[in-house]
């Protein structure tokens, strides 16, 4: 049978303390005595709010016994600021005992008391009201008492009762489902905690950071969070402690990992046991214990334990607990003992209670589970019935809001009319008024038009003039386009041209003056076999002529490498490195990432030129051991990085001297398109960073 209910929702509940003091029961008995040996209503005042900060976080109940003396104190002195402190720990006190209406009573307070000029303590009296409102799921209104507080507090720095706030704040953009604004402020939190040294702070902001990785179901992630918490959370901290235990639990329950999950329950229970805070803290822990129980199908556990948590809802008489508890005992006793009788008796008396206590939510929800029962035992006419009941309801619920809604519109209508009648007497009034006024405005049309058209004449002058101007800007900005564009193209055409020269007189050196000295050897060489006796002349005369052709060779692949316009960039550079590794005492490196087919020619031969450049820099000027250039080519990117591990040079030194090396290789990138960086420093090499686009 489908069942609507609460059950199914494990609830991850939230506590932001205030700072727990560690003192013994030696020092109790201290303050005690010192409380009868004083004489000063001050110091008295300070002493009892002593001792119930001491008791606040293990006997909440003694705790409210002494802060009630320490109000009446404050009143008897009548100091504003001991007024505030004492109603924000009466407000506090009650809040961890769940008497929610008693806590926003003295959190108003304290608001009260405040003297808005001091920041502090107005800060934290809106601070507390909204982890009150918070509390009571009132969410926009806790939204807007943390800004408040906020606003009051940031002045001040980064201080402990700030980091609360943010911490606060972040609880209600998560319950609001706003995780990114809620990590940003429990971050903000953290960095305040950790800067203060507060271990409690920084436990309870990982600790909401770990409940907000848990609604998203990313229960690794939240419990490396509840795992940290735990690390930072104080021995003497023992509510707090207490959450973080039962977040465990819940992550623990949620993989079935059950004994664990109990295990971590038990010891959150064992501490509101020793707190004395049980029967009015402990509701959700057993409410989820009794869900591990149920999920174990030990139900008799599963039984016991939700009528504790329904023993806490009568004993602290929230309402809401009790629903929540008989909720799911009537589904125990309807869906696991299949004690219908029982579960509809259950469900009677919720139906009940909701119509006490006039919530509708609740009684629509005790009549769907009503029906479905009834529906379930094939009892149809009492299943139709509370079904018929629920529609009822539920049109009742539309049309009293539609009521209400058009109830608004009328008096907003009805106020309107009003104001439209008042209008209408005023008036009546003025109309004599504008009798007497009218001879006056008609007297000083005449002059008011007759200004009116030259101020428009002028304004039409100025607007036409202010035209023209933009034109002609706009025009001289379209010539200076044209003409940087007729440049680029002029260039282009020129460095284009340049390197087809340089292409051409490279193969003529290359098959013609290459050709023809390597004819003439081969003649001498015929000469030397035919002619020994001549031979060492000869062969001084073939070594000059090697020398020729290696320059030859030598100066046309400097103009344009052949390999380089046959097989591409990445081939002639591995040519150009495999030289200098051979000829110089260098370790050229080259590593090449995303490389596939062939850039346009021109391109490659322009990044080439670029490379070569840089090379001729290092081997003339850098006196290094170590090149390493790396290419990366991306859609429509490459990334160079091109580093020796040379003396290197100062980049500031060299930016108003005409160095031709790095004006030859900006101007290249440059032209291209392209951005350059250079990275160097005295004894550090130097390392060129590249982005072109290609």
């Amino acid at each position: 049978m489908n069942q609507i209910i609460f059950k199914r929702i494990l609830v991850l509940f939230i506590f932001i303390p205030l700072g727990m003091l560690a003192i013994e029961n030696k020092k109790v008995i201290q303050l005690l005595t010192d409380l009868n040996e004083s004489r000063e209503d001050s110091i008295k005042f300070e002493i009892l709010m002593n001792i119930s900060e001491v008791y606040l976080s293990t006997e909440p109940n003694k705790a409210i016994h002494y802060c009630q003396l320490a109000r009446e104190k404050a009143l008897k002195i009548g100091f504003w600021k001991y007024k505030v402190d004492a109603n924000i720990l009466s407000s506090e006190l009650y809040k961890i005992l769940n008497l929610m209406d008693s806590s926003a009573i003295f959190a108003d307070r304290a608001i009260q008391f405040c003297d808005t000029n001091n920041l502090k303590y107005t800060g934290r009296a809106y601070y507390q009201k909204g982890r009150v409102l918070r509390n009571m799921n009132d969410i926009e209104p806790a939204m807007k008492m943390y800004e408040k507080s906020i606003r009051y507090l940031k002045p001040l720095g980064e201080t402990e009762y700030l980091g609360n706030a943010y911490n606060s704040k972040a609880i209600v953009f998560n319950m609001m489902a706003q995780n990114d604004s809620a990590i940003h402020y429990y971050i903000e939190s953290h960095k305040i905690f950790t800067l203060l040294g507060d271990s409690t702070g920084i436990a309870k902001a990982l600790l909401n950071t770990g409940n907000i990785y848990s609604d998203l179901k990313e229960n690794k992630k939240a419990m490396e969070f509840y795992q940290e918490a735990y690390r930072f959370v104080k021995k003497e901290d023992l509510r707090i402690r207490a959450f973080v235990l039962n977040s465990i639990g819940l992550i623990y329950g949620r993989i079935n990992e059950n004994d664990s999950a109990l295990n971590y329950y038990d010891r959150a229970i064992d501490i509101y046991r020793k707190m004395g805070i049980l029967e009015e803290a402990g509701f959700y822990l057993y409410l989820n214990k009794a869900y591990v129980y149920e999920s174990l199908q030990q139900y008799d556990k599963s039984m016991e334990t939700y009528q504790k948590a329904l023993s806490i809802g009568n004993h602290t008489k929230n309402v809401n607990f009790i629903f929540k508890a008989k909720f799911n005992i009537a589904f125990l006793y309807a869906n696991r003992y299949n004690n219908i009788d029982t579960a509809l008796k259950i469900y009677e008396s919720i139906l009940q209670l909701a119509r006490d206590y006039k919530m509708t939510d609740n009684e629509l929800e005790a009549y769907t589970n009503l029906y479905q029962t009834y529906a379930g035992i094939g009892d149809y006419k009492s299943a139709y019935n509370y079904q018929t009941k629920y529609i009822t309801l539920f049109d009742s619920i539309y049309n009293l809001r539609k009521t209400e809604a058009i109830n608004e519109l009328e008096i907003k209508y009805n106020i309107e009319k009003k104001q439209a009648s008042i209008l209408a007497l005023k008036n009546e009034t003025l109309e004599k008024d504008i009798l007497i006024k009218k001879k006056n405005a008609e007297r000083n049309l005449t002059l008011s038009t007759s200004i009116a058209i030259i101020i428009i004449l002028l304004l039409l002058f100025l607007i036409s003039r202010q035209k023209v101007k933009k034109e002609k800007e706009l025009k001289e900005k379209e010539i200076a386009r044209l003409k940087l564009e007729t440049k680029a193209l002029a260039a282009k055409a020129l460095v284009d041209g340049q390197e087809e020269e340089r292409k051409r007189i490279a193969i003529e050196l290359h098959d013609g003056l290459g050709v023809l000295l390597s004819t003439v050897k081969m003649q001498f060489t015929n000469f030397i076999d035919k002619n020994p006796k001549s031979s060492e002349l000869l062969q001084k005369a073939t070594g000059i002529l090697d020398m020729a052709s290696l320059d030859v060779r030598r100066i046309s692949h400097n103009m344009m490498p052949g390999i380089l316009t046959k097989l591409g960039l990445v081939e002639a550079i591995e040519d150009l490195f495999d030289e200098i590794n051979v000829s110089e005492n260098i370790n050229a490196e080259l590593l090449v990432n995303g490389w596939a087919d062939r850039l346009p020619e021109n391109v490659e031969i322009m990044i080439y030129r670029i490379i070569q450049e840089m090379v001729n820099n290092t081997l003339k000027h850098a006196e290094a051991n170590q090149i390493s250039l790396v290419l990366n080519l991306q859609p429509n990117i490459l990334h160079i990085q091109y580093s020796d591990n040379g003396k290197g040079f100062e980049p500031k030194d060299k930016e108003g001297k005409q160095t031709l090396g790095l004006q030859s290789i900006k101007s290249r990138v440059q032209f291209i398109g392209g951005e350059m960086a250079v990275e160097s420093g005295p004894g550090k090499g130097t390392t060129f960073i590249l982005h072109l686009p290609v």
